[in-house]
């Protein structure tokens, strides 16, 4: 199930895709990249309030991230924050307790 998908045209514009899934999850997830090469990416974890949680930086990713928080999060609404040399998007994002 792919929840939370973001599509943007860059400068020449290609078509970019971003999907997080599991979405709600437990504080894991996947990001997924496709559309054009991307050489850099940062994302951010950002609580309601505005609150920068992380941020973490890679250079030539894969088309999947598996992202695991280095913080606990607890059960609620987060944003992930996707800035890459094509642009930015925001997601929200859901963490709920396991059932």
């Amino acid at each position: 199930m792919r929840i939370g998908t973001i599509y943007s045209l860059d400068e020449e514009g290609l078509l970019l895709s971003v999907s997080i899934y599991q979405n709600p999850n437990h504080g894991i997830f996947v990001i997924e990249l496709s559309g054009s090469n991307i050489s850099s990416l940062e994302v951010r974890l950002i609580d309601l309030s505005g609150k920068l949680l992380e941020q973490h930086f890679f250079n030539m990713p894969g088309k999947k991230i598996d992202f695991s928080p280095q913080l606990s999060l607890t059960n609620g609404v987060y944003f992930i924050q996707i800035l890459s040399d094509r642009g930015q998007d925001v997601i929200k994002l859901i963490v709920a307790g396991e059932d």
